[in-house]
């Protein structure tokens, strides 16, 4: 049973995070906590019900105690579907309207969670039991007696999704202690129903392509529903380097760079193409190179 839990938790972790198998950021591994979390809750409140009925003498039913539980269990498929949204739709909440992504994910939680809760307690009891539980009542019992869970899980899972979060930072320096296996070793990307496999040293630049991003190797373009902010994150500090808002470069990649006399830099990469050096990322670029060829 535990065996096929593990792999059930394995094949949901390939298919919504491909691109991160390896380098998972921390909110990514913390996300995967979930699972054994909420059995836990489960387990420990179904013993709650049965010490309460020996406490007040009366008996215990574990398949209703069970039935009512469900609220528990939804809290994966649920939680697991509201990430994959919130990074989904990350590109869409930037600047003024990135406060709304929290309240956003809290609420559409809550109430898909609510809705799912109400329809199982009513098929479950239909199928398995005497009496049918209504909907109606089943939304009421939940909305007077678990807001407050909702509230407290869901508000925790969206603060520890949120970008911000994450302890590795856009354009701060890579922690020496780190090993190269914090990062990706490739990336995942899909085109259509086909998927490929593009690996770090291949890529020659990424740049921004709203709501995606535009991955360039010397063989084709790939986009990818990702942010630069965030791929920039799990990327190899040292031999990647944000040089403009809408790009980042592999320095190995570079030929040669030159200044258009207005403080920003043209940089020629070896597949021929030019992309803008942006003076606000120079001195962070040219520490970088600076590294790159002393090293």
């Amino acid at each position: 049973m535990i065996k096929r839990m593990a792999q059930f938790v394995h094949l949901i972790k390939k298919k919504l995070w491909p691109s991160q198998q390896r380098g998972a950021p921390i909110r990514t591994q913390m996300m995967l906590m979930l699972v054994p979390g909420i059995v836990l809750l489960l387990l420990v409140t179904i013993l709650q019900d049965y010490l309460q009925a020996q406490r007040n003498n009366y008996a215990f039913y574990f398949s209703e105690s069970l039935l009512f539980k469900t609220f528990w269990i939804l809290f994966i498929p649920v939680g697991f579907w509201q990430f994959f949204l919130f990074r989904k739709t990350e590109p869409y909440f930037t600047g003024r309207t990135g406060w709304l992504r929290i309240p956003a994910f809290i609420f559409s939680a809550t109430i898909t969670h609510m809705a799912l809760y109400a329809l199982l307690v009513f098929v479950l009891s239909g199928l398995f039991f005497s009496h049918t539980y209504a909907v109606q009542g089943v939304i009421g019992y939940t909305l007077s007696e678990d807001t407050y869970k909702y509230l407290l899980i869901y508000g925790a899972l969206a603060v520890l999704q949120n970008p911000k979060s994450q302890f590795r930072m856009t354009n701060t320096p890579a922690n020496p202690l780190q090993s190269p296996s914090d990062y990706l070793q490739q990336i995942i990307v899909g085109q259509g129903r086909s998927r490929f496999a593009i690996a770090i040293d291949d890529i020659i630049y990424i740049s921004a392509a709203n709501p995606y991003i535009a991955i360039y190797t010397a063989r084709k373009k790939f986009l990818h529903a990702e942010t630069l902010k965030t791929i920039l994150a799990q990327l190899p500090a040292h031999q990647f380097v944000r040089v403009h808002k809408s790009t980042i470069v592999n320095l190995a990649k570079i030929i040669s760079y030159k200044s258009r006399l207005n403080g920003d830099y043209d940089i020629i990469l070896n597949n021929q193409h030019q992309v803008r050096l942006s003076r606000n990322y120079l001195q962070t670029f040219k520490k970088h190179m600076g590294e790159s060829s002393s090293g």
